[in-house]
């Protein structure tokens, strides 16, 4: 069985086609209230281990914390609405991962996992909400059957 643990702090630069895209309303853009903006900050923890459960098995169990903070979010500017980095938030979750390693005798190999994780933002003006691109379960599942002679027959779903 292998343990594993990291962290890391990051940090991402506003991309300005996507807060068109975010907001839909009017965003009054000039020179001064675009270069307040400060990149997006997050600091990740990330817990795991990884054992070997029968003789060509792979299953691993992994977390995540991740603190968000200095979001972009916008802000009632008198008549416009300005993007300012008061936002904060948190995204977290777990993953379940088991694979089938290729072998000279399996001719079924693949893997499946599942995770589920939530994340969610809050600006100064809303209580705290799910972001844009929450999505709280996904499940993958990758297969390929051996036929022979340099043959495969592989599907994937998720």
């Amino acid at each position: 069985m292998a343990l594993r643990a990291g962290w890391g702090h990051y940090y991402q630069a506003p991309n300005f086609a996507s807060l068109f895209e975010r907001f839909e309303r009017e965003i009054e853009w000039n020179l001064f209230e675009t270069i307040r903006l400060k990149p997006e900050r997050a600091v990740h923890y990330l817990a795991g281990a990884e054992w070997l459960p029968g003789p060509g098995y792979t299953a691993k169990l992994e977390g995540y914390y991740q603190q968000l903070g200095d979001l972009v979010v916008s802000t009632d500017s008198t008549y416009n609405y300005v993007p300012n980095n008061s936002g904060k938030g948190f995204a977290s979750g777990v993953e379940v991962f088991l694979q089938k390693r290729p072998s000279r005798q399996a001719r079924l190999t693949g893997w499946v996992s599942y995770s589920y994780g939530v994340t969610e933002e809050q600006n100064p003006a809303e209580p705290m909400h799910p972001r844009d691109f929450d999505q709280r379960h996904t499940a993958n599942l990758v297969g390929s059957l051996g036929l022979g002679r340099g043959w495969s027959l592989e599907s994937r779903y998720g």
